[in-house]
């Protein structure tokens, strides 16, 4: 009897060594869906400031047909709800909605367009405040981030327009 009782704990795991493995394998899938979860914000974040970037030439375009940035709209810098325009409106294919800023409105020298953060309609994860990022397309054509709102709230700003968070 003893032999056999010798032979099955041999060939078995102890309860000690199988929460051990547990916690272990739970710690490795916290880091990691921390990590994934930071990166798909970072790639939102990109393509974001992308769009951001292919709404400034149009833009651009707007100054030096009409002299001013007085009286652009989305429609003038591609921003709208057909599938060719960016998105001006949170849809299920995007994460952010864009547009010219209503908060500082154009002026004969400069345009600050936005993306703000859709933070509904099944878009994971939940903000409880809005990020938005907020950039300056001046009279020469050059675009600088303005301001950004991050997920806490608070607002970042650049008090010179030379932009921040670069």
């Amino acid at each position: 009897m003893n032999y056999r009782l010798e032979t099955l704990s041999k060939k078995a795991f102890t309860l000690l060594e199988l929460i051990i493995v547990i916690i272990i394998i739970g710690i490795l899938a916290t880091v990691g869906l921390t990590s994934y979860t930071n990166q798909t914000e970072y790639s939102r974040t990109a393509e974001a400031k992308a769009n951001i970037s292919a709404m400034r030439k149009p833009a651009y375009e707007y100054y030096l047909k009409n002299g001013t940035y007085i009286g652009i709209s989305n429609s003038d810098i591609g921003v709208g709800s057909a599938a060719d325009q960016v998105p001006n409106g949170c849809i299920t294919r995007n994460y952010y909605k864009y547009g010219v800023s209503s908060s500082f409105p154009p002026t004969a020298s400069y345009v600050v367009m936005y993306a703000e953060r859709c933070s509904s309609g099944g878009k994971s994860p939940q903000f409880s405040a809005i990020y938005d990022l907020w950039w300056k397309v001046d009279s020469s054509g050059v675009a600088s981030q303005y301001a950004y709102l991050n997920t806490t709230g608070s607002t970042v700003t650049s008090s010179d327009w030379s932009g921040c968070c670069r």
